[in-house]
């Protein structure tokens, strides 16, 4: 904590690294992309969070990982990019040494659950579709789970703060992030988070979700197999093996555990061939392709630059290449929730009814504020007949009809 003000730019637009200061069009640029972050990854990952806390039926142990990174992707955009964008306005860091360790903390550690809780969704959805007979995993052990997820994300970000690293204010990303380029212990602790935090996270979900879509193909193989034995001549429903029953009916569970994660709303059907089975796999493999691209997209520019500029100390990459570098690592904050929420069927079912809910509850109050509008003006007429009589609280009466009327 010696080292608070380090890094910190004293004027508008100073540049430490002894880069030349940025034009108007690319600060411009910058704060928008922020920005643009900022007011799409806000709502989503808010609605996801409420959808979960409204909706029972989305209250399930696997939701709890969901509404986990959920509320890391909220707290990243809640807490650290408004701040962001305000640095990348002035060009500057304005709010000084301590709130930089500060924002630094929180920005660089609620990263890390992110990509920590991404891997988590993997290992829950591999042993409830995969090895649904090894492991349960329970809602005690799901807790222990997360909270370890983000003891493990939270202490990854405590040692730059006591000289591990350091975090510093960058001019071109325009945040306080950790530094890389420092070398030293900087680059040593580094190489531990890309290992320990992005490969080990990116090895685990690329492994669980292959071994998933495995899984998936070898059940409607070995369905195709038993069913065209089953319907072979000479065989009825009488004759079909209890194995073959027991298949289906695992199956069965199996297709709408599958189906409650991806986008499709069918099922297998015992026709292996049939549109559905074709179509439950094509989802699968374009939700697997979609997840593991993220994950390779968004992170990997970010340490393949920084391990870049660590090994080469004399080499500074190009302004905005650096800034994308970095941009692209808070994309996640819009992306997961559409990946694990959004495009989920029961998530979807879910909005619908609320928004159903919402829009007739608005439709009545609107109802019965015309209704009671109404009827105020009705009462205003009366008054104002009565003082045309000759009442002597006719002026009164008269001009609260007509302030009503107005």
């Amino acid at each position: 904590m010696s080292n608070l003000h380090s890094g910190i730019p004293s004027g508008f637009g100073s540049n430490s690294s002894g880069q030349p200061r940025p034009l108007l069009a690319e600060t411009a640029t910058q704060a928008i992309l922020y920005l643009l972050i900022l007011i799409i990854g806000l709502p989503l990952n808010t609605l996801v969070l409420l959808l979960v806390y409204k909706c029972r039926a989305l209250r399930s142990i696997t939701n709890a990982f969901v509404a986990s990174l959920a509320l890391a992707d909220f707290l990243i955009t809640l807490l650290g990019l408004p701040v962001i964008v305000i640095a990348t306005i002035a060009q500057s860091w304005p709010f000084g040494g301590t709130f930089c360790q500060i924002s630094g903390f929180l920005t660089f550690s609620l990263r890390n659950v992110s990509i920590l809780s991404v891997a988590g969704i993997a290992v829950d959805r591999y042993y409830v579709i995969a090895r649904p007979f090894i492991l349960t995993i329970t809602r005690d052990r799901a807790l222990k789970m997360i909270v370890f997820l983000w003891w493990s994300g939270l202490l990854c970000g405590i040692p730059p703060l006591f000289g591990l690293g350091l975090y510093k204010f960058s001019p071109t990303r325009c945040l306080c992030d950790f530094s890389w380029p420092d070398g030293g212990s900087s680059l040593a602790y580094g190489i531990y988070l890309f290992i320990w935090i992005y490969l080990t996270s990116l090895l685990i979900v690329t492994i669980s979700y292959y071994l998933i879509y495995q899984v998936t193909r070898d059940h409607m193989k070995y369905k195709a197999q038993r069913l065209a034995s089953s319907l072979s001549p000479g065989s009825g429903d009488s004759s079909i093996p209890s194995e073959l029953k027991s298949f289906r009916l695992l199956q069965a569970s199996l297709s709408r555990k599958w189906a409650s994660f991806m986008s499709s709303s069918s099922t297998f059907n015992l026709n292996a061939s049939s549109p559905s089975d074709v179509a439950m796999e094509s989802k699968t493999a374009k939700t697997i392709v979609a997840v593991i691209t993220t994950c390779l997209v968004t992170w990997l520019p970010y340490f393949i630059l920084n391990f870049h500029c660590s090994s080469l100390s004399d080499s500074k990459p190009p302004r905005m290449l650096d800034f994308l570098a970095t941009w692209l690592t808070f994309v996640n904050c819009a992306l997961n929730p559409v990946l694990y929420a959004l495009l989920n069927r029961q998530f979807r079912h879910c909005l619908r009814e609320n928004m159903r809910l919402w829009f007739r509850l608005s439709a009545q109050q609107t109802s019965e504020d015309a209704s009671r509008l109404a009827g105020t003006t009705h009462n205003g007429g009366i008054t104002r007949s009565q003082a045309d009589v000759g009442d002597g609280s006719a002026p009164f009466s008269t001009r609260r009809g007509s302030s009503v009327l107005i």
